[in-house]
């Protein structure tokens, strides 16, 4: 994972233009793994090696430490001390097994509470729900065109939705029409030259009011 975690962001480099924050989620996944795996080990090392409780518990602190770093507030730090503390006290009582299954539940749980907590600090989650509604509004207004754009067409889509990521239109017609074959263009993102604008196939515009259909085969002149 750490060969992932230096090795994914190279041929990211050469996506343009629609290179993203959403490339950073393949990197995530790398230290994510890291994290799971460091934790699952720890956790293996304290339930071998804590032969009392007072060590327990001054091993189970490293695991807490794990938790803990994932916050940037004293009370995530606090929560992770408790949660070593718990893990080192459960050392010295329960069997193995149990106790790997009872760490490891311990520290998720731990982990959704301070990523619970800095969400709502950072207010994400409202912030999320807007811009899902938008997007949702957005596909069902591209699909009540109901149009089936012929393999290998020229697009142009023009869009007023007020879309926190300008290429979010090329997402959504990628996902409705699922054709490789076709191009499509973006109004204010792509460079289109006068002659690839006379040869578009299609020219769609969709806004908060609806989606319409401004050129097509079938009727090139509106």
């Amino acid at each position: 994972m750490a060969f992932w975690v230096v090795l994914v962001p190279l041929p990211i480099a050469f996506i343009r233009p629609i290179r993203g924050g959403a490339c950073l989620w393949l990197l995530l996944f790398g230290w994510a793994t890291v994290f799971a795996r460091l934790a699952s080990d720890v956790i293996a090392i304290i339930s071998k090696g804590s032969t009392s409780i007072g060590r327990g518990v001054g091993v189970g602190a490293t695991t807490g430490a794990i938790v803990g770093a994932t916050a940037s507030r004293a009370r995530g730090a606090a929560i992770g001390a408790a949660i070593g503390a718990a893990i080192g006290v459960s050392a010295a009582k329960l069997p193995p097994r149990k106790f790997r299954a009872f760490a490891m539940a311990l520290l998720v749980f731990g982990v959704a509470i301070i990523t619970q907590w800095e969400n709502q600090r950072l207010g994400r989650i409202p912030g999320i729900f807007e811009r899902g509604q938008i997007t949702l509004h957005a596909i069902e207004s591209f699909r009540s065109l109901d149009i089936h754009p012929l393999s290998g067409s020229n697009i142009l889509l023009k869009s007023t939705f007020p879309f926190k990521n300008g290429w979010t239109p090329l997402f959504i017609a990628s996902l409705v029409w699922n054709d490789h074959s076709l191009r499509i263009y973006v109004d204010g993102k792509n460079e289109v030259s006068p002659q690839q604008l006379a040869n578009m196939n299609y020219v769609v515009s969709f806004t908060e009011s609806g989606a319409r259909i401004l050129r097509s085969p079938e009727s090139p002149h509106p």
